[in-house]
């Protein structure tokens, strides 16, 4: 039990960015719980986790579509114009504003620059976010 209990807190947290053997029952079994293992995979972009996800590791997998794996966020920004700009700010009446429509964007967001020392000593991540914003293609769909 107690293997078990090691091998899904090593699944869990990282608490050494450095520790390349996995340890206990799922580590024996050939699962990649290494520390360093699931730091790599933690800096990594939406994009490239979309990347490994359409990737067949393993016998059993299924054949993957598109839809079963993220390959962005995909935020939606809703545009509103003032129709009564003049009158409202006079105080005379409510504002009034009309749908433009909506902008819908891909976020990739990444995590770079991570203090490990930091991470190590105190098993809090400290570390800088980088995200990439581009054109999606459910722009068309929304």
């Amino acid at each position: 039990m107690a293997s078990i209990q090691e091998s899904a807190f090593d699944l869990a947290y990282i608490d050494d960015t450095s520790q390349t053997e996995g340890e206990g029952l799922f580590a024996d079994a050939g699962a990649a719980i290494a520390e360093s293992d699931a730091f790599k995979a933690w800096g990594k972009s939406i994009g490239e986790g979309y990347d490994d996800c359409m990737k067949a590791d393993f016998a059993f997998d299924w054949a993957k579509t598109v839809d079963d794996c993220i390959d962005a966020l995909h935020p939606s920004w809703v545009m509103w114009n003032i129709t009564n700009a003049d009158a409202w700010g006079q105080g005379n009446v409510q504002l009034e504003v009309q749908e433009v429509g909506m902008l819908t964007f891909k976020k990739d967001p990444r995590f770079v620059e991570p203090d490990t020392s930091y991470w190590d000593d105190t098993g809090k991540a400290r570390y800088r976010l980088q995200e990439d914003y581009g054109n999606s293609p459910k722009c068309d769909q929304v």
